[in-house]
């Protein structure tokens, strides 16, 4: 299992806001860099519980790496991480 410590300290956590129905929802981002292969887990948390994990499949596609039915969700998420990043 690995240490969250030191993956905050590799790569700190950032926020995102997603816009749904005329309300904002804010969400905690806590990205995992594996170095041997440059391939990022992207935790995602709202209000302190776990919503999940997404990765990048594709250069623009996202989805959950547990079989969560929402892989529209997964698209938004993905798309604001990558803002996040430019």
């Amino acid at each position: 299992m690995f240490e969250v410590d030191n993956i905050l300290a590799e790569s700190p956590a950032f926020q995102i806001v997603l816009e749904f129905s005329c309300r904002e929802i804010e969400l905690d981002i806590v990205p995992h860099w594996y170095n041997r292969d440059n391939h990022c887990d992207f935790y995602i948390f709202q209000d302190g519980q776990e919503l999940g994990t997404v990765i990048c499949i594709d250069i623009n596609e996202w989805e959950w790496v547990a079989s969560i039915e929402l892989r529209w969700l997964a698209q938004l998420i993905g798309n604001e991480i990558d803002w996040h990043y430019m």
